[in-house]
């Protein structure tokens, strides 16, 4: 099932201990399920842990108390239950992040009713809860942005102000995983920073800063910054004019690159453009001046369309036959640039020689391949579910009811940018696919209205609008 949770701050009366809501899709719509009690929600932050499910929410404050508890939900199996509180101080962010196989949850602090100046809180998962693993110190924290950059894990932390809404002048942070904890690695001038977004583009890891005010004018200049792997640092690289800024979304689109930026205020209105900028291949350049009011978020998402990039998780699932045995044959295949260039991205399920299943995935930390082995030898002429699944680095897959195979991809996993089509099917493979679906969308679907965007290899696969059985395939 799929589910939307909305955070809400506060009612008509200025309430702050109202309910947030938890909707579920029904198909059509999305109807509300579940009301959450909650105290000035500011933001909700979905998470899994092996097969347990968990909503986290960012409690801002309840009147004029700003050190109250935000909240752990686990997933019932009907319901999300409140599995553990802790302690929060005007929070404005709650990121969920894993390294090396352990988990953690990062808390922006931004005020406790005296000052600014106060903790952002680390937890980490010990197997039954979340405890404290570190404190760092912040100024008016508004938001935190973990990524990976060659290998190594990062942790950005938008600072706003400092000295109790007196400067707004104050660094924003880059934090370093030195192998057991987070140590402060690079410190980044900024004028009330508001938000951090990460990307990848060209073979380049890049920072967006969004810089919201000084302490006299909401017009700033807000920073694009791009990793320098010979000085191991971010280095600005553009500086590009927004008012009163308060976020960053980076998203791609049919190879295009871009950048959209929320403008909150002007100074005397909430009545402000924001921004669409464009990669030119040297600059992001203004591209859409799209009419906000008081604009707080991008959120960019796509539906209906043949590939998608998420740093969480991808998955692939296929019920197909199989080639006959002693011949290797892709089933689905999805590159970053060109097909055999090692260096980029790709994602590739093969059925081997010997009629085993493999996935070969290579998403930025370096080559990872899968196989279900003996006794999962596929050259039997029926019809066998494939699942693979990629969630926080750690690839697996699925053949029928057999038990899963695991591995870590080596490195850091950022983001499947997978730019060229999806490919179902080669020359050598003599089978049906009776089902492929790639992030929640129907590639045969697709390719059976003959769309462009998804390559199917004749004579080599063939559809099978209906299984052997008189029923559409299952996708695993």
């Amino acid at each position: 099932s799929s589910y939307l949770a909305v955070a809400n701050s506060r009612d008509s009366a200025g309430n702050n201990d109202i309910n947030s809501v938890i909707y579920q899709w029904t198909g059509a719509t999305f109807s509300a399920v579940q009301l959450v009690p909650t105290q000035g929600a500011y933001g909700w932050e979905y998470f899994s842990i092996v097969d347990s499910h968990y909503l986290a929410v960012a409690s801002q404050r309840s009147g004029s108390n700003l050190n109250i508890d935000s909240v752990i939900y686990q997933w019932t199996g009907a319901a999300f239950a409140m599995f553990q509180s802790i302690p929060t101080h005007g929070v404005f962010d709650i990121e969920y992040f894993s390294i090396n196989g352990t988990s953690y949850l990062a808390v922006a602090s931004f005020f406790n009713g005296s000052s600014n100046d106060i903790n952002s809180e680390i937890y980490q998962w010990t197997g039954t809860d979340f405890s404290a693993f570190q404190s760092i110190p912040t100024h008016g924290a508004t938001d935190l942005e973990f990524f990976w950059v060659s290998g190594v894990a990062y942790l950005a932390i938008a600072n706003q102000r400092t000295n109790v809404n007196t400067d707004f002048n104050v660094a924003s942070e880059i934090y370093r995983w030195d192998g057991t904890a987070f140590v402060l690695a690079q410190s980044v001038p900024a004028h009330g920073g508001s938000s951090w977004e990460y990307f990848s583009m060209d073979g380049h890891s890049y920072l967006a800063l969004a810089n919201h005010y000084n302490g006299s004018s909401f017009h700033m200049q807000s920073v694009i910054f791009r990793w320098d792997e010979t000085g191991g640092a971010f280095v600005a690289v553009q500086y590009i004019p927004t008012v009163g800024a308060t976020d960053w979304q980076y998203f791609s689109v049919d190879g295009s690159h871009f950048l959209a930026v929320a403008n909150f205020f002007s100074g005397n209105s909430y009545d402000v453009d924001s921004v669409l900028y464009r990669w030119t291949g040297t600059a992001f350049t203004p591209m859409q001046a799209i009419p906000t009011h008081g604009a707080q978020d991008w959120e960019f998402f796509t539906v209906d369309v043949t590939t998608s990039s998420s740093s969480s998780s991808s998955s692939t699932t296929a019920t197909t036959t199989t080639t006959p045995s002693g011949v290797e044959a892709v089933l689905f295949a999805a590159y970053g640039t060109l097909p055999g260039d090692a260096r980029s991205d790709q994602l590739v399920v093969r059925v081997s020689e010997t009629g085993n299943v493999s996935v070969t995935l290579n998403a930025g930390g370096g080559v990872v391949q899968v196989e279900a082995g003996p006794p999962l030898a596929l050259q039997d002429a029926e019809y066998h579910d494939v699942l693979f699944q990629l969630t926080d680095g750690v690839a697996t897959l699925e053949v029928d009811d057999w038990p899963a195979v695991q591995a870590q991809l080596p490195g850091a996993f950022a983001v499947l940018d997978l730019l060229a089509g999806p490919v179902l099917g080669s020359a050598a493979f003599a089978g049906q696919l009776a089902r492929a679906v790639f992030h929640g969308v129907d590639l045969l679907r697709l390719a059976a209205t003959q769309d462009p965007r998804v390559t199917l290899v004749q004579p080599g696969v063939a559809i099978a609008v209906e299984t052997p059985g008189g029923s559409s395939g299952s996708s695993g």
